[in-house]
């Protein structure tokens, strides 16, 4: 039974005489089952708060966001003892409760062990989380900051949780839909960093029984964080079980850019040096992270066959003769590598 002291609760179900309800007033009994879920409802503001069941099969969500340059819809879930989620929430999304927590081709103990995609409901369609924590550490809050709004993580989504007090940050990929996962990437030669943090790996003092890349740990030691928000190019964290609330400031590191890089772009900007020269320059800047991008928009084709835009030189030509400073050009050419407008080969 849910509910205090065995006080009718959204769900109540006893083995002998099974008795189903389906909300805290009600209280007959019925004898047949009820297949009732969390489910997110859209409320149409400008039309008379009209409400629409927007998704369903949600277990035990603390946490919904929206992103604020695609408009989508994200939502962090709770499992029992295994594998919380976070998922891109779009119209008519099932997250698969009380089938299935986790991806479906994993086998979950809360769910009896196999696991298996649920019965078809309306127009809704399941879908696997973008990411899934074996072990739970109850995630609360998520936000993604504005464009702009937080130094440089404007493409990161952050997520905190309550169980150890930590934020973490994911990188979304290219189109938004999910998280840059590195392929190949290792720590001491384990795999950090996969679509479900798994317990297998060396457990991380005070964030859990899962291994992070450190990119994906933001902070940690807060007392239960119940809230995170982005306001003013600050964050704001609300740790629930010290009624405190935080403000985070991010520190822009000074950009220094070595001269052969400069003089580069004032060369190929006035056809001195071809482009292959002139993105060896740009993968020397992403391999010293002056420039991040996802690694999912870059190529596997060899720098000799690049052809960059010619108007891409302008602002090359600018930057070298000191008409825009060095964070203006750094960010130009982290949007034209992040949006494929210039192709930059994956081994930098």
């Amino acid at each position: 039974a849910i509910g205090d002291q065995g006080q009718s609760g959204v769900f109540e179900n006893r083995a002998d005489d099974p008795c189903y309800m389906i909300d805290f007033v009600n209280t007959s009994c019925s004898s047949e089952p009820i297949y009732e879920t969390s489910s997110i409802f859209k409320i149409d503001t400008e039309n008379d708060n009209n409400v629409e069941l927007f998704a369903m099969g949600i277990r035990n969500s603390f946490g919904l966001g929206v992103d604020p340059v695609t408009g989508y819809l994200w939502d962090t879930e709770n499992g029992l003892n295994y594998y919380d989620e976070i998922n891109l929430v779009m119209p008519w999304f099932n997250s698969g409760w009380n089938h299935v927590m986790g991806p479906v081709d994993s086998d979950n103990p809360d769910t009896g062990g196999a696991q298996a995609i649920p019965p078809q409901f309306e127009n809704f369609v399941y879908s696997d989380p973008e990411l899934s924590w074996y072990e739970t550490v109850g995630p609360t809050a998520l936000s993604i900051p504005d464009k702009d709004g937080f130094g440089v993580f404007s493409d990161w989504l952050f997520v905190g949780d309550f169980h150890f007090g930590a934020i973490y940050k994911f990188q979304l990929n290219s189109d938004r839909t999910g998280f840059d996962f590195p392929v190949s990437s290792n720590y001491d030669g384990a795999v950090i960093f996969e679509q479900v943090l798994d317990q297998d790996n060396e457990i991380m003092e005070g964030a859990g029984s899962f291994r992070l890349h450190d990119d994906n740990l933001f902070a940690r030691t807060f007392a239960g964080i119940s809230d995170i928000a982005f306001h003013d190019n600050k964050m704001y964290v609300l740790s629930i079980m010290d009624g405190a609330l935080y403000r985070i400031t991010p520190i822009t590191p000074e950009i220094i850019i070595p001269d052969w890089i400069k003089n580069n772009a004032g060369w190929w900007a006035t056809d001195q040096i071809d482009d292959a020269t002139y993105v060896s320059s740009l993968q020397w800047l992403i391999s010293n992270k002056i420039i991040n991008i996802p690694s999912s928009v870059q190529t596997s084709e060899p720098s000799q066959s690049q052809e960059i835009p010619d108007w891409i030189k302008n602002n090359a030509g600018w930057w070298a003769t000191d008409q825009i400073d060095d964070a203006t050009y750094v960010s130009s050419l982290q949007w034209l590598i992040s949006n494929k407008i210039i192709n930059i080969p994956s081994s930098v």
